[in-house]
């Protein structure tokens, strides 16, 4: 990207990168590390190179098919869109992010979690 002069990175953290839940402590770590790698690299490789970061809460994916029902559905009953992401969701904000749609966006942590983060404290 560097010798191109031109890119982006799109990093896929998570919500918990923002909100904090019992017991999840490694987890929620890890994502908000993520975070500030994310915002350091966008200092870092301005202003050729664009980097942000996508924070989804619960997404419908084959995770899910080995998680217990009943706990998959409780989780997505408490998200105020009652419902996980589909991962074609989460891509269109990778698109967005990859396009020229979002040429001045850089550093950015962009929340696609159904309002989740908005009722967590």
């Amino acid at each position: 990207m560097q010798k191109n002069g031109a890119g982006v990175i799109i990093n896929t953290a998570s919500v918990h990168g923002i909100r904090g839940v019992a017991g999840w402590t490694a987890y929620q770590a890890a994502k908000g590390g993520l975070l500030s790698l994310t915002r350091t690299l966008a200092a870092d490789c301005a202003p050729n190179i664009r980097v942000n970061a996508i924070l989804p809460g619960g997404v419908n994916t084959p995770a899910q098919a080995i998680t217990d029902p009943a706990l998959v559905e409780e989780s997505a009953k408490r998200t105020p869109m009652t419902r996980f992401a589909e991962p074609e969701e989460i891509a269109e904000v990778a698109l967005f992010l990859a396009s020229d749609s979002s040429s001045f966006v850089t550093g950015a942590a962009i929340v696609a979690d159904g309002g989740l983060s908005s009722i967590l404290t």
